[in-house]
């Protein structure tokens, strides 16, 4: 069995096993961005990224929501032509933190985009269609919500908002 359908088994059967942190979102995206980059051998200006400083705090668990962004940015770089790009960026939306990944790629067929977070649905011809569901679990897991804009031809927009930690407020 994969590393990832593991991870979204062993998510799916203890969601409240995780514990949670404090943490700068920001920080976990710029570390992201940067293994993504290393991974992919992918010059710095591939991936765009513009931070809102100074965001509150979130609670969550940093290597999940590594593992969301990675997800993230690899579906980003698969849609992408060579003259593409991948723009990140990050928000106080009220209540929430926003983080948003854009590519400049195909975009998503409207008639896929209701089952984009569904387990091994895939429009590719590899990949076993996990990817997104684990991203869909993982922030779930966090007290957020994650939503996909697209239209075809012009890329899409994965957006994800967090809670952010109250002051006082005791994690997990």
């Amino acid at each position: 069995m994969s590393r990832l359908s593991q991870e979204l088994l062993n998510t799916a059967r203890n969601p409240n096993s995780i514990p949670y942190y404090v943490l700068q979102i920001n920080d976990v995206v710029m570390q992201s961005v940067e293994a993504f980059n290393m991974e992919k051998y992918l010059p710095q200006a591939y991936v765009k990224v513009q931070l809102e400083p100074d965001l509150p705090l979130i609670w969550g668990e940093a290597e999940r929501l590594k593992q969301v962004m990675m997800n993230l940015l690899y579906n980003a770089y698969q849609a992408l032509d060579e003259s593409g790009y991948i723009y990140v960026d990050t928000s106080r939306q009220g209540d929430w933190v926003q983080i948003r990944v854009t590519d400049t790629g195909s975009g998503i067929d409207p008639d896929k985009i209701e089952r984009i977070f569904n387990p091994f649905f895939t429009t590719k011809l590899e990949g076993n269609g996990l990817g997104l569901a684990l991203v869909h679990s993982i922030v779930n897991q966090h007290y957020g919500y994650v939503e996909v804009k697209s239209e075809p031809g012009q890329g899409a927009t994965f957006i994800i908002r967090l809670p952010i930690r109250e002051r006082g407020e005791k994690g997990g």
